[in-house]
C-alpha cells in the first residue's frame, strides 16, 4: 500500500486560504469527509420494515459531491436529487399530517453530522 503525502508549503498572505483550499490534498480530504457523512446518513436513514428496497427509499436518494470554484474545493452531501422522492426532509424535520397531528422529526441527518464530527 502506498501512502500519499499531503504536505503543503503554506505562506500566510491575503489569499492564503484560496491557495490552501485549491490543493489536491484538500480535495482528497473533502472527498473522504463527504463519503463518511454519506455513509453515516445512509446507515441512519429511516427504512421500511420489509427486506425489499424500493426505488424511492431514502438511502438511495443520498449522495455526495466535491467540486471546485474560484475559492477552492468544497464538498457536500445531498438528499433527494430525484424530485419524485421528496420524503427525506419530512422525516428529518417532522411534518403535520392531513388530520392536523404533529409528527416529530427523526433528525437522522443531524445525527450523521454529529457522528462524523471531529472533536480535538
Amino acid at each position: 500500500m502506498t501512502e500519499k503525502s499531503a504536505r503543503v508549503r503554506l505562506v500566510i498572505h491575503r489569499s492564503w486560504e484560496r491557495e490552501a483550499f485549491s490543493t489536491p490534498g484538500t480535495r482528497e480530504a473533502l472527498l473522504f469527509a463527504a463519503k463518511r457523512i454519506e455513509a453515516y446518513a445512509k446507515g441512519d436513514a429511516p427504512r421500511r420494515p420489509s427486506h425489499r428496497t424500493a426505488w424511492n427509499s431514502i438511502a438511495k436518494q443520498i449522495g455526495s459531491a466535491v467540486a471546485m470554484d474560484k475559492d477552492g474545493w468544497y464538498g457536500g452531501v445531498y438528499t433527494e436529487a430525484n424530485p419524485r422522492a421528496r420524503h427525506a426532509m419530512l422525516q428529518e424535520r417532522g411534518f403535520t399530517s392531513p388530520k392536523g397531528r404533529k409528527i416529530p422529526g427523526r433528525r437522522w441527518l443531524k445525527g450523521a453530522l454529529l457522528k462524523a464530527r471531529i472533536d480535538e
